[in-house]
């Protein structure tokens, strides 16, 4: 069994972690978008289009993600969500005690993925609900890999941001290639 030290959350914390997890959507998004449109750029040789359509892109996905941000971000009205918690593991529950004597009891099976954020390990009951459990509640470090062992196969693997990478760059290199040739085709340029 893993036992946490107890701890809170602030609201800070909880608003610095919901923005966090949207950014990182938004930041793939973006570059992906700035790809498409330079190769459309290239293929048409409009660069103006790129850049208003970037600047049109980044402000309308900005305002987008900040209602996003707000919409899911915790009320000060939340009370429960900054009560102190005491929180346990064992083969196959996760167990969290509130300061008001509230209890939940879930099954480690019904939480599909679990990441770290910063100083913040996330325990996901939904795609965007989830339970923040900071790193320095772990009483040891021990404890905090035993939590990493548990929770193995629903964390991301240094793997997984490799191969999202690695698939970027060929994206990237076969669409950016595939536009500088019909160029080179419809202009007659050489190189």
């Amino acid at each position: 069994m893993i036992e946490l030290d107890e701890f809170e959350i602030s609201r800070k914390e909880w608003l610095k972690l919901i923005f966090w997890h949207g950014y990182k959507t938004y930041c793939w998004t973006f570059v992906y978008v700035v790809v498409i449109l330079t190769a459309v750029s290239i293929v048409t040789g409009d660069w103006f289009s790129l850049a208003f359509f970037v600047t049109v892109f980044v402000i309308t996905v900005s305002i987008i993600h900040y209602f996003r941000y707000w919409r899911y971000s915790p009320s000060e009205q939340d009370s429960h969500l900054y009560q102190k918690q005491y929180v346990s593991f064992d083969t196959d529950k996760y167990h969290i005690r509130l300061e008001d004597g509230s209890e939940s009891h879930i099954l480690l099976s019904h939480i599909p993925r679990v990441d770290r954020l910063g100083n913040y390990y996330r325990l996901f009951m939904t795609i965007t609900a989830f339970s923040p459990i900071p790193i320095s509640a772990f009483r040891c470090e021990e404890d905090r890999k035993q939590f990493e062992v548990l929770f193995h196969d629903k964390m991301p693997s240094k793997a997984d941001l490799q191969e999202r990478i690695v698939v970027f760059l060929l994206f990237s290199a076969l669409l950016l290639g595939s536009a500088s040739y019909m160029a080179i085709l419809e202009y007659g340029l050489d190189f």
